[in-house]
């Protein structure tokens, strides 16, 4: 079942807004302990939440992979092809929800001293020695508003990451090759190929990732797209060491034949 680009689109938005509900609970949950804690004086430790996000990653993930998983695939796909896609989807999601959960709780450690460092900034400006409690209120405002602002971008570069891994793990098995994720296939020989496609309108990154640039490239299944100088096997793709800023918010898609 091959879905155009805009229906992919319009699929991950679907599979985004479903996810936003579920990243907002979790930054709920570390907003509510942030003001509980703080206010004692004892030291907000937003390491411990790395579980919960690493469960919340796990839930959507399997959602977008369930929904993506036949977008490739083929009709004639064999038994043993299907296990292993399942094998492989299931060893990428246990990767990416540990890694994944790590980054977004450093993410979160670094807004929870900023907005500390400003709100401490802004009652020293007023001449204010504030107390424990109005420092907590103070940071805890200021908190809200990084967490709501990362809650779209979280939901955006997660759920592109695990369609387009989803798509490309598939292609690779129809290819008859082993899943990267299980195995590296460099120096297996194919003719299957990839196309890089933007959504060619106005949001495609230029600078400094030109998405626009990268419309339209084609490679060997088994090779990395080169975008602004880095290595992806696909949109949305870190495993090459690909930056954020790469990867972050896009809304790309890969091509296979």
């Amino acid at each position: 079942m091959m879905i155009s680009p805009e229906e992919q689109l319009a699929l991950k938005i679907a599979l985004e807004n479903r996810f936003k509900p579920e990243i907002k609970r979790v930054f709920n949950v570390m907003l509510k302990d942030f003001k509980i804690i703080t206010v004692t004086g004892q030291t907000f430790n937003a390491n411990k939440y790395t579980p919960l996000w690493s469960e919340t990653l796990d839930k959507h993930f399997k959602r977008v992979q369930k929904s993506f998983l036949n977008i490739d695939k083929q009709e004639t796909t064999e038994e043993e092809d299907e296990e292993l896609i399942l094998l492989a989807l299931l060893t990428w999601r246990e990767k990416y929800k540990e890694t994944d959960a790590k980054l977004i709780t450093k993410t979160s450690t670094e807004d929870i001293m900023e907005a500390l460092r400003l709100a401490m900034a802004d009652f020293q400006e007023q001449g204010i020695t504030p107390t424990t409690r109005e420092l907590t209120l103070a940071a805890s405002a200021i908190l809200s508003k990084k967490f709501k602002g990362r809650v779209s971008s979280i939901a955006i570069t997660e759920t592109q990451k695990a369609a387009e891994s989803t798509k490309f793990i598939v292609a690779e098995v129809n290819a008859g090759l082993t899943p990267t994720v299980l195995e590296t296939t460099e120096g297996v020989e194919t003719l299957a190929t990839k196309t890089w496609w933007t959504m060619e309108d106005e949001l495609v990154r230029r600078f400094p990732f030109n998405h626009v640039a990268a419309n339209n490239q084609k490679v060997l299944l088994n090779k990395p797209f080169t975008v602004s100088g880095q290595l992806l096997n696909y949109a949305g793709d870190t495993s090459l060491g690909a930056s954020v800023g790469n990867v972050i918010n896009c809304r790309c898609l890969i091509v296979y034949e």
